[in-house]
């Protein structure tokens, strides 16, 4: 069902209204209840009963699952000093501003970005950021944050340490690996009934000297608390986490709008062994990024990333706001709401929106060019066109970040078909639907990136 039979113009920008309108699709699956009592299981059948438990990795290594088995496609948000640079009221304000817009997950760093760093909610620990001496004030502040999120069907992605700032590649003094394994514990079994989260270790760190204490961390974690979904947040791509037995799925980040581009990484990603879902939890930050030749990220940069790594086979889309909204509450210890509010963050989200109307986790990658047969761009390119096809022949959904038609063969749903184009930074509809039969090349209507979607028929 195209995007805009389903959702009015308004339910799409509205925030709230969209959220709700999608309730019972997998992008927006609700914690504890993977959304409504019943909705669309993991191949689109009907699913119902509520959820005893938290997340899981689906059998098919790709995409996560809720407690009562719905598929969730995670559109995260990078909120990563939502615990620790701003009151707990602002905290939950952000957090509803983001559901508002469309997100599912926050992910949020438990601790301050050092661990001894003197915040606005004080310290998390006793004794000079000793691991073992938590303070209790601290962690009710984040109990209350984390309920809070539930209680509007938000996900959180919860951080234990950020590595890089407690003795990794920018400084802070190194916890002992008996501090890691008391700190683990602890987190694993106080959150050991939340449903609405899953864990991350390491933090925006080298890969190979953050992975021994990540891996003594991960393991406490697990220990305690053994259907946790945990990752390890690092610089680049770890394939040193192929080796851990407690991991759940791979994170990788390249915060540039150079290459590797986002397809690039999840195709790699996703070849490792074992197979796990892949994930990019840091994009190209908006308005500007960290590294690369390219640091300006435009509206149609932040687009394309989100929608590369989507129809690529990620688990979900992450965004990356302005510095005010990653380290929200720096210098000032309040939110900027025009900040939160851009433009580009609603677009993210749009994503998960679209691919809810459709059955996602069914969608294959198309990288052997099977399905877009004619002027794709090059691999390796910013220019290039990326699709994937539905596993049941149900809809083929293509992203080309430049204006160009796509020539498509619809041999995969059936021969014939009717494609449809989406402007992805409105989610409009754009001219009228497009019959084909064979090989066909649909004409876009678009000046700039666009999404085209074909059905059966």
């Amino acid at each position: 069902m195209p995007w805009n039979r389903r959702l009015t113009r308004r339910s799409l920008l509205a925030g709230g209204a969209g959220l709700v309108a999608l309730s019972t699709l997998g992008a927006c699956a609700a914690p504890g209840s993977g959304g409504a009592a019943s909705g669309t299981s993991e191949s689109g059948a009907s699913a119902s009963g509520a959820s005893t438990r938290g997340l899981r990795v689906a059998e098919d290594g790709r995409h996560l699952l809720t407690g009562s088995g719905e598929p969730l496609f995670v559109v995260a948000d990078t909120g990563w000093a939502l615990m620790s640079g701003v009151s707990v009221e602002d905290a939950k304000t952000y957090v509803r501003m983001r559901r508002d817009q469309g997100f599912n997950t926050v992910m949020a760093n438990l601790l301050p970005f050092s661990r001894v760093e003197e915040t606005i909610r004080g310290v998390p620990f006793e004794g000079s950021g000793d691991l073992t001496r938590p303070r209790e004030e601290w962690f009710a502040g984040c109990d209350e944050i984390i309920e809070y999120a539930r209680s509007i069907d938000m996900y959180l992605g919860l951080g234990l340490l950020w590595s890089t700032n407690n003795g990794g590649r920018v400084g802070g003094t190194a916890p002992t690996d008996e501090e890691l394994t008391v700190y683990g514990t602890f987190i694993g079994e106080r959150y050991h009934s939340v449903d609405n989260a899953w864990f991350y270790v390491g933090g925006d760190d080298d890969p190979v000297a953050s992975a021994p204490p990540a891996d003594v961390l991960g393991r406490a974690l697990k220990a305690a608390r053994p259907d946790a979904v945990v990752t390890f947040h690092t610089w680049n791509k770890a394939p040193a986490a192929m080796e851990w037995d407690w991991l759940d799925f791979y994170a990788y980040q390249w915060n540039s709008n150079s290459s590797p581009f986002p397809y690039e990484d999840v195709r790699e990603t996703l070849d490792y062994e074992p197979r796990r879902p892949a994930f990019s939890m840091e994009p190209p930050y908006d308005p500007s990024t960290c590294c690369g030749d390219d640091r300006n990220t435009t509206p149609q940069k932040n687009r394309r990333s989100g929608w590369w790594a989507a129809l690529s086979g990620a688990l979900g889309v992450a965004y990356g706001g302005p510095r005010t909204t990653w380290n929200m509450g720096e210098d000032t210890g309040s939110l900027v709401v025009e900040d939160i509010e851009r433009p580009q963050a609603r677009q993210t989200a749009l994503i998960g929106q679209l691919l809810s109307e459709y059955r996602w986790p069914l969608l294959v990658p198309d990288w052997d060019a099977d399905v877009l047969v004619g002027d794709r761009g090059d691999h390796g390119s910013d220019d290039f066109a990326m699709a994937a096809a539905a596993s049941d022949g149900s809809v083929v959904i293509a992203y080309t970040p430049v204006a160009r038609d796509l020539t498509v063969d619809l041999t995969s749903v059936g021969g014939r078909g009717s494609g449809r184009w989406f402007d992805p930074a409105s989610g409009d509809a754009v001219g009228s639907p497009q019959p084909g039969e064979g090989t066909t090349t649909f004409t876009n209507p678009l000046s700039e990136d666009a999404v085209l979607v074909v059905e059966p028929g």
